[in-house]
């Protein structure tokens, strides 16, 4: 029997500590158990996290109870942080206690890294990674292709050399795709209230079969009429200073100002509002955020609405509802087919349901046995 710790963040009774990116592994606990894993999860870093044959560390435990500064409170920690965030210092230390440390970076986009660490850890974990890994050793503004795209294009901010620890080749196999944040279950707040949050949270912890809870998450919505033709919502982020990163919604947004109205989705709404709206639009076009993966394309797919979205080509993950023409339609960079793109699905009914099909029997595979076959094969990897 293989036993794996893993250090994560959040409260025990939250949503997303339960059901968000560790989910996979609660779903399919019993399945795992018969095959000799074994999983227990820690919210703080204690001294017997470090007995077990693997831990699994999610890098944003740190860096959120730094942000919060919550790191004075634990005399454990303060021996791997001083004054700043050091993850090269920090997974030093932790693979000292344990050698089988697997490092998740939980970072939004492909390029934003930590590799600083790969001499200290057993396998670097990313759940969107480029497929060129060359691109790792390459100076990217801002560490993002499209964000470089951008810059080089359209001289959007002042050239800034930014320090960031290349992607040796030595190490290169050490670097291990994951999953992505579209593994998560999203509780179904459509047909459930706060109050039945809370019980199921409650629930959770007590119960043997965890899958009946699993009733509470959103599931797939059938494709049907439309009332909207598109639904766009999303923060500009003007007043941010990383222009580059942005960039790519502002041009967006602009662009579709002229030809729709979206005066719909200017005012700020419910998260029920939110995904009535979405379900209730025949396609939604989205943009890049701080990364590639965003949750809107996930949420598009189970409330059974065709997304545009830009070509991510350059990109693995899983679960990948990203593939041009049988999932999606996608745009350029240069937004030089955005139009078009959106007109081929407006135009074609039948193309925008066949495409939420097939991007929704691949979420649907995830809690199926394609999903238990490729957490049985990446946990095979590790060895």
């Amino acid at each position: 029997m293989k036993k794996i710790n893993i250090l994560s963040r959040g409260n025990k009774l939250k949503w997303g500590y339960n059901f968000g990116y560790w989910s996979l592994l609660n779903f399919f606990k019993d399945e795992l158990f018969e095959l000799g894993y074994t999983f227990n999860f820690y919210n703080k870093l204690k001294p017997d996290f470090f007995d077990c044959d693997y831990t699994f560390v999610n890098n944003k435990f740190f860096t959120d109870n730094y942000k919060f500064k919550l790191l004075d409170k634990s005399n454990f920690l303060k021996k791997f942080i001083s004054n700043k965030i050091e993850f090269k210092k920090i997974a030093e230390n932790l693979s000292k206690k344990n050698k089988n440390l697997i490092w998740f970076d939980l970072t939004d986009s492909a390029g934003t890294t930590q590799f600083e660490v790969l001499p200290f850890v057993k396998r670097y974990v990313k759940g969107q990674l480029y497929k060129d890994k060359d691109l790792y050793r390459e100076n990217l503004f801002r560490n993002r292709y499209f964000s470089d795209y951008y810059q080089k294009k359209f001289k959007i901010e002042k050239d800034i050399k930014f320090n960031f620890c290349k992607l040796d080749v030595n190490y290169q196999k050490k670097v291990n795709l994951g999953w992505n944040l579209g593994v998560g279950n999203f509780f179904d707040i459509l047909n459930y209230d706060s109050y039945d949050k809370l019980i199921c949270l409650s629930k959770f912890i007590f119960l043997k079969n965890k899958k009946k809870l699993f009733n509470y998450s959103l599931r797939n919505k059938k494709i049907g009429n439309k009332k909207l033709d598109l639904f766009f919502k999303l923060s500009n982020r003007k007043r941010d200073k990383k222009k580059s990163i942005h960039y790519q919604r502002q041009q967006v947004e602009s662009l579709l100002n002229k030809k729709y109205d979206l005066s719909i989705f200017k005012n700020k709404m419910s998260h029920k509002d939110y995904l009535t709206n979405l379900m209730n639009s025949k396609i939604s076009v989205g943009c890049f955020g701080w990364g590639e993966i965003c949750y809107r394309e996930f949420e598009a797919t189970k409330m059974g609405t065709a997304f545009v979205y830009p070509n991510l080509h350059y990109i693995e993950t899983w679960p990948d509802i990203f593939v041009e023409g049988k999932t999606y339609k996608s745009y350029e960079l240069d937004f030089s087919n955005l139009q078009e793109s959106i007109d081929f699905l407006l135009d074609n009914k039948s193309r925008r349901e066949e495409m939420v099909y097939n991007s929704q029997l691949i979420l649907d595979g995830v809690y199926s046995d394609s999903g238990l076959n490729y957490i049985i094969k990446f946990l095979k990897n590790l060895d």
